[in-house]
């Protein structure tokens, strides 16, 4: 669960600690780099890594304010190009 003081969120407080990254539990992280510093890959696996989140959390509802696009606050077409292009579907039941 990510709580949050205000309607934006701060990756960096959540990844960072006393100035060392931790990594997120079960994430796909390998390398740590000094002061917090993440590779274009870690902030790939990050970002589809929230992009799931997000869908599960809106139960795969794309559109409107209370969908997946609204809540990482980017259109709804973008969001679809993106899982298209990170491979991300929809599990079937």
């Amino acid at each position: 669960m990510i709580l949050s003081k205000s309607n934006r969120l701060n990756f960096s407080t959540i990844l960072e600690q006393e100035g060392n990254l931790l990594s997120p539990g079960g994430s796909a992280f390998e390398t740590v780099l000094p002061d917090g510093i993440l590779s274009v890959e870690d902030l790939q696996i990050l970002e589809r890594e929230n992009m799931i989140r997000a869908l599960r959390y809106c139960n795969w509802k794309i559109y409107n304010t209370d969908g997946a696009a609204g809540l990482l606050g980017i259109k709804p077409t973008t969001l679809i190009e993106k899982m298209k292009r990170m491979k991300i579907k929809k599990p079937r039941k």
